[in-house]
């Protein structure tokens, strides 16, 4: 007789389920799917791939890397270094200018995705530049 296969949680993940921690295909010959499949039809709650909250971080993380894209992009590493030697003053105030141009919008998206609801995180894109401008 085949053991029974129990499930504490089950999330979507890609192609598939994650079911207590392990990832299983969607495929009719994997004995673990077929006991998904059961699950559900029993009740079984499958769970989104990722919470509001995971969501919400992910697309923190992003604009904080598009920040410092768009930073590095006009100001390189190289560059930042070389305008701090020349201590020159106009290229120094030009620069931390345009650099916390880009803080301050980075810390407003960060703020506007905090009230955002599923539909509107998962429709945010952090590298627009609707989003920079």
């Amino acid at each position: 007789m085949e053991e029974e296969i129990t499930f504490s949680q089950v999330k979507i993940s890609g192609k598939g389920y994650l079911a207590n921690g392990i990832f299983v295909p969607e495929d009719e010959g994997n004995r673990h799917y077929q006991a998904i499949k059961k699950w559900i039809e029993n009740g079984g709650i499958v769970a989104d791939e990722f919470t509001i909250d995971e969501i919400r971080d992910k697309k923190i993380s992003q604009i904080k890397s598009e920040a410092g894209s768009r930073i590095v992009s006009v100001y390189s590493d190289v560059k930042q270094r070389n305008i701090l030697m020349s201590q020159d003053t106009s290229q120094i105030n030009d620069m931390n200018i345009f650099i916390q141009k880009i803080k301050d919008q980075s810390n407003l998206l960060e703020t506007q995705i905090a009230d955002m609801d599923l539909d509107q995180l998962n429709n945010f894109d952090p590298t627009s530049d609707d989003n920079w401008s």
